[in-house]
């Protein structure tokens, strides 16, 4: 009561642990058990955008060595304090080459984000037009070859970053088995066409995807770059099968 006399209440909202969700057990358990097809026991996995940390956790638990990036420094700060050494936290964004950037926090920060575009057209389309995003920070941009560089190749790429994906890889130019990367349609339907095309540059790939939080393929098979990009540009009826966001997988082949 005496501290809270003497510490403005716009500082003691600073101050407060961010409310984090805690996630059923049964949850956390489909997410290790579906990023055990992508990385297991001592495989490096990057973690682009980890926010709170609901990816690390199940990567964890299948023995990974995790890399978290993440440039909100609540977010940073929660996870250092919960993993402490047990992961290698990176306080930076990741971009197509090094410099400063504007990132734009969200009341809700897992919209928050670098993009622009992705503030305007989540907005206009209605998504998140009740969301705001009041606060801006200067964040240090890295590549993911500058990661690789550092950590190693990893074996597997979760990227999740609101409408900068398409920037991100404009970063890599090594081959890595495994990439996700989330996706929102319509707004991005363009981008995800162009990741695929810069991701295909590297060496050959193949494709599947999942659909919202369902920890789950939808597609029976993998499918070759060249017949998922003309499904998705030609058939309404394979891209309704996306729904409106989730993520896709990329696998580079041997």
């Amino acid at each position: 009561m005496f501290l809270s006399k003497l510490i403005p209440q716009s500082l003691r909202r600073m101050l407060k642990p961010p409310v984090v969700a805690v996630e059923p057990e049964e949850v956390i358990e489909k997410r290790r058990a579906f990023y055990s097809e992508f990385a297991v026991e001592n495989d490096l996995v990057f973690d682009i955008g980890a926010n709170y940390g609901n990816r690390i956790e199940p990567n964890l638990r299948n023995g990974c060595k995790v890399v978290a990036v993440e440039p909100q420094p609540e977010c940073v700060n929660y996870l250092r304090k919960k993993y402490k050494d047990k992961v290698s936290i990176e306080n930076v964004g990741v971009g197509a080459s090094k410099g400063v950037l504007d990132f734009h926090i969200s009341s809700w920060s897992i919209l928050s984000t670098f993009s622009d575009d992705f503030i305007q057209k989540t907005k206009e389309s209605g998504r998140f037009s009740k969301s705001s995003w009041d606060k801006t920070i200067k964040v240090n941009l890295v590549t993911l070859d500058d990661l690789i560089a550092k950590y190693g190749s990893p074996q597997f790429i979760k990227v999740d970053v609101e409408g900068y994906e398409e920037q991100v890889f404009k970063g890599l130019t090594k081959k890595v088995k495994y990439i996700s990367f989330e996706y929102t349609l319509p707004e991005f339907a363009d981008n995800l066409d162009r990741i695929l095309v810069q991701l295909k540059s590297i060496a050959p790939i193949e494709v599947n995807f999942s659909v919202g939080e369902s920890m789950q393929f939808e597609l029976e098979k993998w499918m070759g770059f060249e017949q998922f990009i003309n499904s998705f540009r030609t058939n309404m009826d394979f891209r309704k099968k996306l729904l409106d966001f989730g993520d896709v997988y990329v696998h580079y082949l041997d």
